[in-house]
């Protein structure tokens, strides 16, 4: 609100207000002081936003000193420009021109007063011969330089949450309990997920399979199952330690909770439905594909490293997808496009030229 405030004023007082051309449309004449109203004072904001986005923060002294030795004369100036042109316009091109010499002169003057010492004669201050030469207390301009190149690159800003940067098979999100295909629950409830936990964020209790009516293939089958998304830092350990592969994270990451009981994912929360997908609670931001590919990285590897079975599926089907393919190793036994693979060249941004790209220049190093 300062902002805007103050663009209008200094609209008002320097820029002619709601003055400028238009053309003579009788009913249209009140609209255009308006428009160049609003388009100064829009204009005015911009900069004013660059400005404090791209200059560095100054000092007081390095305030003081911009204030009284720079923009104050630059103001004295411009009165005395405005005042000559007033008069007459050959009084004011004369006007200019003192004014051009007398900047050079003084700007000269002061860098050459700034290096002499006390006494002595004026000589250039020493410097490193990696550094670059100062150009008065002005030259943080040239770094506008830098944002001018950039607007004409390629917008790579995304518009979150509406749109989503592409996750890769590996992301490790919210966990999910799977079911085989015929709908039995995989987890039997052998607490080995809770017990290499570092975190202690899961708790499970097994209990016998129903003889009538079982729920999982086994013996026993997780009858509670509960994660703590307080505690939990995602490290996979609990997937890796599944002997069933009863438990895998999905892609998901975005979920928030407005109490600690939500933040308590339950058995409920965590099975999957009749069709093997997730379940979607109403703090969670689910986005297409985002459980497409589980634990992608339990089936990146090889049993003990044999590259004969690398790409050899070694799990179970799961309901809703059926037997999940490998995710491609170092061999040709890889089909990247059914796991969503992608190379990281291949997602590297867009909007980076080959010189910006790391690794593409060769790092700098500093004075021995």
């Amino acid at each position: 609100m300062n902002t805007i405030t103050m663009s209008a004023i200094m609209v008002t007082l320097f820029f002619g207000g709601p003055l400028g051309w238009h053309p003579d449309i009788p009913a249209l004449n009140w609209l255009f002081p308006i428009l160049w109203f609003v388009v100064k004072t829009t204009a005015l904001c911009f900069c004013f936003i660059w400005f404090r986005g791209a200059l560095p923060r100054f000092r007081y002294d390095q305030l003081m000193s911009l204030g009284w030795k720079q923009l104050i004369p630059i103001a004295f100036g411009w009165l005395l420009l405005i005042a000559g042109f007033l008069v007459g316009v050959w009084w004011g091109v004369a006007l200019a021109v003192g004014i051009i010499a007398c900047t050079l002169l003084l700007s000269r003057a002061w860098a050459r007063g700034g290096h002499r010492p006390p006494g002595g004669p004026a000589h250039p201050p020493p410097r490193a011969p990696d550094q670059t030469p100062s150009r008065g207390e002005l030259g943080f301009f040239r770094g506008f330089a830098l944002t001018l190149r950039h607007m004409a690159r390629p917008r790579v800003t995304r518009s979150y949450p509406q749109e989503k940067r592409p996750k890769q098979p590996r992301q490790h999100g919210r966990h999910v309990l799977n079911r085989y295909e015929d709908g039995m629950e995989k987890c039997i409830g052998c607490e080995l997920c809770a017990g290499v936990c570092p975190a202690d964020c899961i708790y499970v209790r097994g209990l016998d399979n129903p003889p009538d009516h079982p729920v999982s293939p086994g013996e026993r089958y997780g009858y509670v199952y509960e994660i703590n998304y307080l505690r939990c830092i995602h490290c996979d350990l609990c997937v890796e330690a599944c002997p069933t592969e009863a438990i895998t994270e999905s892609k998901l990451f975005e979920f928030s909770f407005t109490n600690r009981a939500d933040a308590i994912y339950t058995k409920r929360e965590l099975l999957v439905d009749d069709e093997g997908r997730p379940q979607r609670l109403p703090w969670e931001d689910w986005r297409e594909g985002e459980d497409a590919h589980t634990s992608g990285w339990m089936r990146a590897t090889s049993p003990s490293g044999a590259a004969s079975f690398e790409g050899v599926p070694q799990w179970s089907a799961e309901l809703g997808y059926g037997v999940r393919p490998a995710e491609g190793g170092q061999s040709d036994a890889r089909d990247d496009d059914a796991t969503g693979t992608r190379a990281v060249r291949e997602v590297l941004e867009a909007h980076l030229r080959p010189e910006d790209r790391p690794g593409a220049r060769p790092r700098r190093r500093g004075p021995r």
